[in-house]
């Protein structure tokens, strides 16, 4: 691992460790070496999410060194969602219920959509037409 900061078009956060031309997440610098953590660290990267959903339980269950369980269990908790945006979905969701549901009673309480409208002129298009 080296801390140069990266050459060319390489992208990286500052301060972000560059090794073998990925960028390691911040969060996982200080997980331990491993063959099979490192080859999850580098899928995370480069966004290949899939492969840690497949392969980090099994790296979980199958090491026996605590801190490489640890950080594959770390990898797969990153994937998941945030547990505030799901809070905020679902109340969107439900404004969106609420409003709709409002919307529709309100209609047919006055008479459906147009209601201010009769014979399908309203009476400000009537009143220019018949001036």
């Amino acid at each position: 691992m080296t801390n140069e900061p990266p050459r060319g078009n390489e992208l990286a956060t500052p301060g972000a460790l560059i090794e073998e031309n990925y960028v390691v997440p911040s969060f996982a610098r200080s997980f331990p070496r491993n063959e099979s953590l490192d080859d999850l660290v580098r899928a995370f990267a480069s966004g290949n999410y899939r492969k840690i959903h497949v392969q980090a339980p099994e790296l979980a269950s199958r090491a026996t060194d605590p801190a490489v369980r640890d950080a594959a269990r770390v990898l797969l908790e990153r994937l998941q969602p945030d547990p505030l945006a799901k809070i905020i979905l679902l109340a969107a969701v439900m404004l969106l219920a609420v409003m709709a549901t409002w919307w529709i009673t309100e209609a047919r309480s006055h008479g459906g959509a147009g209601h201010h409208v009769r014979g399908g002129v309203s009476e400000s298009t009537k009143a220019l037409v018949e001036s």
